[in-house]
């Protein structure tokens, strides 16, 4: 069992809070930045313990190295393997340990890990391997979502252990694609609606297989936290991230999937925050991006960055984007530019013919 969740969503083994907590500092304190040979003890710990980790991850019988030889098999033996590894919690265990040590020793030591928070969820990537992505995850029972949180479809499959299931209730949901959506002819103006397939328990130890390319689940309600082992396999696929809104089924947003491709974006989106209009190459650059979704996405920040320098790639995509709703969409926006009056782009000098 995995129980407790303390700072960055790892608590000590036994769970609770420890005894001498009270007469500790509080996380919340100011970070020492004065204080440099405690910084340099943080920054030392961290990096001998990511050195332990690496080096169990590379042995022979490592996680790194089961999920690497993992990578060549057929889904069903990813499945059959995965569902096994999930099962066998000693490893987490001390790792689990080990990051709480760190932790504990330290109120300002941050394990040498991936962290995320995602809405409700938050965790830890203990192990990665392409494509897998193993995680821990935690829904603190005081950041319950509502019931009529959207739901999420995104290419690849998942195996979930429910560790601990806090009383909760899973509610799942399922979309079809046609083979021509899955051959990248996805169009969210034809895309078929989310159906509820019905709410039921969830108990300790259930193992759910999902395919989340069509396949997905809410958690609702409970009485405590929620702590999950996932394995996640990344699928290569030309269909976009889908949210749909549960009540209606239908799709209310749609998004790269691609890891790599979502990085990029975050990056020109600050850019864009940061009012980098001299990053006007880059952002022409993202234009010719094999995801349509991408492609929008950053004409968007693009027109938000600078809408004249924006403005003759929105025009070329208004015309030849291979997407039609990319077409469209580019089309709508370009009139709507001209009805305000957008400037027209500063032309260059023409050479002198002689």
């Amino acid at each position: 069992m995995i129980d407790g969740c303390g700072r960055n969503g790892v608590g000590p083994p036994t769970g609770g809070v420890p005894p001498d907590a009270a007469r500790r500092p509080s996380r919340h304190d100011h970070f020492p930045r004065s204080d440099s040979v405690r910084r340099q003890q943080l920054e030392s710990r961290a990096a001998q313990l990511d050195r332990e980790l690496r080096a169990l991850d590379t042995a022979p019988d490592g996680i790194g190295t089961r999920l690497a030889a993992l990578a060549a098999c057929e889904l069903p033996v990813m499945l059959a393997v995965g569902e096994a590894l999930l099962m066998d919690d000693i490893w987490v265990r001390q790792r689990i340990a080990a990051f709480a040590a760190l932790s504990l020793a330290d109120l300002f030591a941050m394990p040498p890990v991936r962290a995320f928070n995602g809405g409700a969820l938050g965790g830890l990537v203990l192990a990665e391997a392409p494509p897998f992505t193993l995680s821990v995850l935690i829904r603190p029972f005081n950041n319950q979502p509502p019931r009529d949180a959207s739901v999420i479809f995104s290419p690849g499959t998942g195996l979930t252990r429910i560790v601990k299931s806090g009383g909760a209730r899973i509610r799942r949901y399922q979309t079809p694609l046609t083979m021509a959506e899955r051959e990248g002819g996805f169009r969210a103006a034809a895309a078929a609606q989310c159906a509820f397939l019905g709410e039921e328990a969830l108990a300790d130890g259930t193992l759910l297989r999902t395919d989340q390319q069509c396949e997905s689940f809410n958690l609702v309600g409970g009485d405590g936290d929620i702590v999950m082992l996932q394995l996640f396999i990344h699928a290569e696929s030309r269909v976009p991230m889908r949210e749909y809104d549960p009540a209606t089924g239908r799709l209310i947003r749609v998004a790269t999937a691609a890891r790599a491709t979502s990085f990029r974006q975050m990056g020109l989106g600050l850019l864009r925050a940061f009012d980098r209009s001299d990053a006007a190459p880059l952002f022409a650059s993202a234009l010719n991006d094999d995801d349509f979704a991408m492609r929008w996405a950053v004409m968007r920040e693009f027109l938000a960055l600078d809408a004249v320098a924006a403005h003759p790639h929105l025009a070329t995509m208004a015309a030849r984007d291979p997407h039609p709703e990319v077409r469209a969409a580019a089309a709508q926006t370009l009139q709507l530019l001209r009805e305000r009056g957008l400037p027209a782009p500063a032309r260059e000098a023409e050479p002198c013919p002689m």
